[in-house]
């Protein structure tokens, strides 16, 4: 087993031979259990996430009102039921699931994430599920797009998706993390519908866009 110690932001790592990568909290450590080859710098990626989702301030009550309440009611207006499947694409701690469930949805939601699976977005090959969605997840990877198509192919009903408005922001002043800028006319460039929203008290500061997939299927 890998033990990442964490005390404040020092991290200590013990590494084993072979390891499956499944992460989880307890108390102030991160265990990670193991059952063949990763390189060690999956383990590096999966603690900096971990790292950036409990530095995080927001939280789940403004998320839910906001931009979750938003991306719930765009996939229920896009024909989400109870048969279909939500891949959510940075997941984090899967607080949107949590928020879909109160609403009753029973569906099939499959959250992935650096830390829940080690998952690197950056070289991710989105599998196919009814709806496919990143909420506050694009701006975070240097190829944003490269993404976003992958997303596409995948998607059997729509492709949703959340990012700042570089119309009104400084998106990479926003967060340490961010490195890419998505402008609202590269999606529009590509047919997504795009909605200006304020979620994080200025005017337009985000943007709502979604794909509906070319040839649906139930």
């Amino acid at each position: 087993m890998l033990r990442v110690l964490r005390f404040n932001s020092f991290l200590t790592y013990k590494q084993p031979k072979h390891f499956h990568l499944y992460v989880a909290r307890h108390k102030r450590a991160i265990l990670i259990k193991l059952e063949q080859d990763v390189p060690f710098s999956t383990v590096q990626h999966i603690s900096k996430w971990v790292t950036y989702r409990d530095s995080r301030r927001g939280t789940y009550k403004f998320r839910a009102r906001t931009r979750y309440k938003a991306v719930a009611d765009l996939l229920f207006s896009l024909g989400l039921a109870n048969y279909h499947s939500v891949l959510d694409l940075g997941a984090g701690s899967c607080q949107f699931g949590r928020y879909l469930r109160r609403l009753g949805f029973h569906g099939a939601y499959l959250p992935v994430d650096a830390v829940l699976d080690g998952t690197d977005l950056e070289t991710f090959n989105v599998p196919t599920a009814n709806f496919v969605i990143a909420i506050e997840v694009l701006e975070h990877l240097r190829a944003p797009l490269r993404l976003l198509s992958s997303m596409e192919k995948a998607a059997e009903r729509a492709v949703v998706i959340t990012t700042p408005n570089s119309e009104t922001v400084n998106v990479i002043r926003c967060d340490p993390t961010h490195v890419s800028v998505v402008h609202a006319h590269e999606l529009e460039n590509n047919r997504f519908t795009v909605q200006r929203e304020s979620w994080f008290g200025v005017p337009d500061d985000s943007l709502l866009a979604w794909k509906p997939a070319r040839f649906q299927r139930n």
